[in-house]
């Protein structure tokens, strides 16, 4: 069997694993990247890019010349989608302008309403671009990632001065605002603190992208070949561990095996391969509704719909998002991993009422047809409450520790999964 050494050996299946391997290969020439399936993330992650997103992913693309960074826009198209909340929808995802004009009409209680009027929307949409590139540029050049906070609290630009002040911050808009940051953060906070509210307001009025990932990755996997990255196509057979450390991965096919100072996985393990993501927070978790393709949906519709009702805030229900495909429709559920045991067998049932009460409310009148519920494998495991801006898994401060589960658990110093649950900076 040949045996094979590389300081940094990165495991991963999908643009964000190859574009890790491109900056890790920027930084030291030994790394290697095993392009194996069985790593994987969650496909509405990958594939959804908020405004902070886009433009830190095009930063990237132009410090270090990685063409398909360079100009994302191939790989992009803005989508529209909406909000609902028990009094209203929100179509957003567009410009800043229409975004703006949508939220005065639809959701007035976000705004202060004494210094709105003096708001100048002229020339907005070229502005907030330019604003944004500034912010993704400030991010993507720190040094220490433990000041991406501060790096955020963006208050001394009179830009964002002037955007933040027309928000009001009053009881009756924080439940509205608390929902909303659910769209762009991946869970909704107990309370909008200041960093959430910045966050929120740059991505509430900008566009938002559905992103051909595969095509990204193909594109990146050629330009990581091309300045002689070491890609390895292959699966993993099984790990060999010493002590604390993860020393060797067994390839399945090619009769290899390679040793490392450290590994890097982007996305979590199929179970067989007994590694878990080292997760001690409460977490929550998604259970998929799927519908068949010949349900009649109502057009108003769009790609995806995000769904916060006031009784579910604070309770073990965290939201609710329907994205439409060519061929089928799934309807997630956010969840609380104690809801099951709260509800025992009915908890199920519960989840489909809510659905059914949600669709009967936008106007759904055809006939129901519901597919079996579906725990994916990618949903059916912690859904930690960490905000998913940046794509932070391109930063290495904000890993987690894999954990060995054989016999018992283990953790393992140097290997490390990177993803949409890393640690919040």
């Amino acid at each position: 069997m040949r045996s094979d050494y590389v300081e940094t050996l990165i495991i991963g299946s999908d643009y964000i694993s190859t574009l890790s391997s491109l900056l890790a290969f920027e930084k030291k020439g030994s790394v290697a990247l095993l392009h194996d399936h069985n790593f994987f993330q969650e496909p509405s992650y990958i594939s959804k890019l908020n405004a902070l997103d886009f433009h830190y992913l095009k930063a990237i693309g132009d410090k270090y010349s990685i063409e398909p960074l360079s100009n994302l826009e191939k790989y992009v198209i803005e989508s529209e989608f909406m909000f609902h909340s028990d009094d209203t929808s929100v179509i957003l995802g567009q410009s800043f302008k229409e975004n703006f004009l949508e939220c005065q009409r639809k959701i007035p209680e976000i705004f202060d309403h004494e210094v709105l009027g003096a708001f100048d929307l002229e020339g907005i949409n070229t502005r907030h671009k330019r604003y944004l590139d500034e912010i993704a540029n400030k991010v993507l050049n720190l040094t220490d990632i433990t000041k991406f906070r501060e790096a955020i609290l963006i208050d001394d630009y009179n830009y964002f001065k002037n955007l933040k002040a027309i928000i009001s911050t009053s009881d009756e808009s924080k439940r509205t605002l608390r929902g909303l940051c659910g769209l762009y953060e991946n869970y909704i906070p107990k309370t909008v603190d200041n960093h959430s509210l910045n966050l929120l307001i740059l991505n509430l009025f900008s566009p938002f992208y559905l992103l051909d990932a595969v095509k990204l990755n193909r594109e990146l996997l050629l330009e990581l070949k091309s300045r002689g990255g070491q890609i390895i196509d292959d699966k993993i057979e099984s790990f060999s561990v010493d002590g604390k450390k993860m020393n060797g991965v067994k390839l399945e096919s090619l009769d290899r095996t390679f040793h490392f100072e450290e590994m890097i996985g982007i996305g979590h393990p199929r179970d067989d391969l007994q590694l878990r993501v080292d997760c001690r927070e409460k977490s929550y978790m998604s259970i998929d509704f799927i519908f068949d393709k010949v349900v009649r949906f109502p057009q108003n519709l769009s790609h995806f719909d995000f769904v916060v009702k006031k009784n579910w805030l604070g309770t073990s229900v965290e939201s609710l998002t329907i994205e439409r495909y060519p061929d089928r429709v799934i309807a997630s559920f956010s969840i609380s991993s104690d809801l099951q045991t709260k509800l025992g067998n009915s908890f199920l049932d519960y989840l489909q009422k809510e659905l059914e009460d949600f669709m009967r409310n936008i106007g759904f009148k055809g006939k129901y047809s519901l597919a079996p519920y579906l725990f994916n494998d990618f949903s059916w495991r912690y859904r930690e409450r960490s905000p998913r801006h940046f794509k932070k898994s391109l930063k290495s401060d904000s890993s987690r520790h894999y954990i060995w589960w054989s016999d018992q658990k283990q953790e393992l110093s140097n290997s490390k999964y990177l993803g949409q649950y890393s640690n919040l900076p």
